[in-house]
Order: C-alpha cells, then sequence, then structure tokens
C-alpha cells in the first residue's frame, strides 16, 4: 500500500468518527405540538408582513422544516428549488394546511413556499459544508452519508449530480474568493 493510499483511508475513518461525535445539541424537531393535534384539529397561525406571528410561529417554521426534509413529501433529487414541479409544491402547501388555519390562508402560499425554499436551501448548506464539503473527494463524500437523508441513492445522487458538479465547485470557488476578498 503507497503512503497517499494510506493516508486517504485514514482521513476518511476520520471524518466517519467526527460525523459521529454526538454534539451538544437540542435535537431533531419532533413537532409535540402538531403531533398532540386529533384527526381534523388544526394550529391557529396568524402573519404580519407575511411572516407566521403568535403563538404557533415556532412550531410553524418548525414543521415547515420538517416539511422540506422528508423526502416522502419533498424530493431530495432536485439541483435547485425552481426545478421542482407543481404538483411537489402543491403537495408541500398541502401538507402544511393539513395541521395550521388561517382564514386567509391561501393569501399566505407564496410566502409560505420561499420560506419553505430558504429552509430547503439552508438544509441542503448544511449537507454539504458537513458532509460532503470536508471529505474532499467525491468518493469520500458518498461514503459519508448523513443520517437525516433517507437511503443512500438519494445522497449519491446529491453528491453527484449537486455538490461535486462542475458547475457548483465552479460557484464554490468564486464565492470563496469573493469571502477572502472582504476580509
Amino acid at each position: 500500500m503507497k503512503a497517499g493510499q494510506n493516508l486517504k483511508v485514514n482521513r476518511t475513518q476520520n471524518l466517519k468518527v467526527k460525523s459521529a461525535r454526538k454534539k451538544n445539541v437540542r435535537g431533531i424537531s419532533i413537532c409535540k405540538a402538531v403531533a398532540r393535534l386529533k384527526r381534523g384539529e388544526k394550529l391557529p397561525i396568524a402573519f404580519y408582513n407575511n411572516r407566521g406571528v403568535g403563538p404557533n410561529r415556532a412550531t410553524w417554521s418548525s414543521f415547515i422544516g420538517l416539511v422540506v426534509r422528508n423526502p416522502q413529501i419533498c424530493s431530495f433529487r432536485s439541483r435547485k428549488w425552481k426545478s421542482k414541479s407543481r404538483a411537489e409544491l402543491e403537495h408541500m402547501w398541502a401538507a402544511v394546511t393539513e395541521y395550521f388555519h388561517n382564514p386567509n390562508m391561501i393569501d399566505y402560499k407564496y410566502h409560505t413556499l420561499i420560506h419553505m425554499r430558504d429552509r430547503w436551501n439552508k438544509w441542503r448548506s448544511v449537507l454539504y459544508r458537513e458532509y460532503a464539503k470536508p471529505c474532499g473527494s467525491e468518493e469520500d463524500a458518498v461514503e459519508n452519508k448523513p443520517d437525516a437523508v433517507g437511503n443512500q441513492e438519494d445522497w449519491e445522487w446529491c453528491v453527484k449530480h449537486v455538490f461535486y458538479s462542475p458547475e457548483f465547485q465552479k460557484l464554490s470557488k468564486n464565492n470563496a474568493l469573493n469571502r477572502m476578498k472582504k476580509l
């Protein structure tokens, strides 16, 4: 075995150990308020300036995060939010309106979908920053699948077609250079 190959194996093993360590965090959101609802019951949500406000605003936002991370509701295999089909967006909207109510709910659909887009982009950013980028190579990143991703095929697709695509890598390098210029 060559020295370079041994180094590559050790680096991959260290990444697995690093991502497997338990951090002192709050954990995943399970939206207990939503889970406790009886069939047909909905939580009231108020809006001000197109944002959720009131006692259920945090539950609203957490639930939206759960929706965009759920592969049964929101497909993982999309390069960009804009490429999501109208049917998929309607399915996500239906998931939200199943548990939340406002007399003018339809008026807030557009801004809710924007909030979903932002949460989806932030989640994908965390996946790249924590699981794909530290690996250094596409092969190592494919092996470093986070538990939050449904199955290995979806993760492999995302790594190959999004995180390690030539367009994404070019954009990532340009953004890194621009951040360096700001310092």
